[in-house]
């Protein structure tokens, strides 16, 4: 299958397997997306990887270790 967008290694490449509920509403937002469904799964995987940031630990001045591990910090979201 010759894609127009660049070519894809055969290292690049994923199986997966889904329920058919699950297709079926692939298919559907591909549908309504104008993609196909392989364009689908991948603009889902990409916007994924996207949303995740790096979690930035910061260095805490503590006297000492143990402080750091034991305390309880709040988690942004």
């Amino acid at each position: 299958m010759k894609c127009k967008r660049e070519h894809i290694a055969f290292k690049n490449k994923v199986t997966i397997y889904l329920n058919n509920d699950l297709l079926a509403l692939i298919s559907k937002r591909a549908k309504r997306n104008m993609l196909t469904l392989p364009e689908q799964i991948e603009d889902i995987l990409r916007r994924s990887c996207l949303l995740l940031k790096p979690k930035s630990i910061k260095e805490e001045k503590l006297d000492d270790l143990l402080v750091g591990l034991f305390s309880r910090r709040k988690k942004k979201r």
